[in-house]
C-alpha cells in the first residue's frame, strides 16, 4: 500500500467513524425522547411511526424480484440469459 492509498483509507475510516458516532448519538437522543414521552403519558402509537418511516412491508413479489435482477444486470453488464420462474 502506498502512502497515498494509506492516507485515503485513513480518511475514509475517519469519516465512517464520525458517521457511526452521529448515528449512535441520534439513536440515544431518540431513545431519550421516547422515554420522556412515555413518562409524560404522551407516547404515540408505534404503527403510524413505522408506516411513516417505511416499516417492513412483507415479501417481495415475483415481479419485484425480476425487476431487481434486470436492474442489476443493466448496471453490472452481466446479461440475464434465463429468467423464468416456476409457477406454483
Amino acid at each position: 500500500m502506498t502512502p497515498r492509498e494509506y492516507a485515503r483509507e485513513k480518511a475514509a475510516a475517519k469519516q465512517i467513524a464520525i458517521g457511526e458516532q452521529q448515528r449512535d448519538a441520534a439513536l440515544a437522543w431518540t431513545t431519550a425522547h421516547y422515554v420522556a414521552a412515555a413518562r409524560a403519558g404522551k407516547l404515540p402509537p408505534l404503527k403510524p411511526i413505522l408506516d411513516r418511516i417505511g416499516g417492513p412491508r412483507g415479501w417481495q413479489t415475483v415481479e419485484e424480484m425480476k425487476a431487481q435482477i434486470l436492474i442489476l444486470s443493466a448496471k453490472t453488464g452481466f446479461p440475464v440469459h434465463y429468467l423464468k420462474v416456476k409457477e406454483s
